[in-house]
């Protein structure tokens, strides 16, 4: 999706809407402890695998459980990175191809998400036959 999306019309848009003026909330330390927040969420599964194979070994201290800590928390960083440009810029297409605002279209909140990726999906070639 982040290879498409970063061609279409609006791109730049939602970027800026991201990135700029508007983003004022960027600077905000809540949303950073909101965010460290659901990156751990996101990871806890995978971290009691993680320390249950450490306990198992006996090797909880020992490089290896630690090493695959910190590789499962820096790919669930990334991923939300990817996945957060994605929907900016998507939402950048949005609002240029239904004539909007896109300050309009942001004001929906989070529940956006689920509108975005499917919006995303269909803007692909064969993705209207999915």
């Amino acid at each position: 999706f982040f290879i498409r999306v970063c061609v279409l019309g609006g791109a730049k848009d939602g970027l800026d809407a991201l990135f700029g003026d508007g983003a004022s909330g960027i600077l905000d330390i809540e949303i950073w402890v909101e965010a460290a927040a659901q990156s751990l969420f996101a990871a806890s599964v995978t971290w009691g695998l993680i320390m249950l194979e450490g306990v198992k070994t006996g090797e909880w201290f020992q490089p290896p459980p630690v090493k695959m800590l910190m590789l499962v928390t820096f790919i669930s960083v990334i991923t939300s990175l990817v996945t957060m440009l994605t929907v900016f810029m998507t939402l950048g297409y949005m609002a240029i191809e239904t004539d909007q605002d896109l300050s309009d279209i942001l004001s929906f909140g989070p529940e956006l998400f689920f509108v975005v990726y499917p919006y995303a999906v269909s803007v692909f070639p064969a993705g209207l036959d999915i």
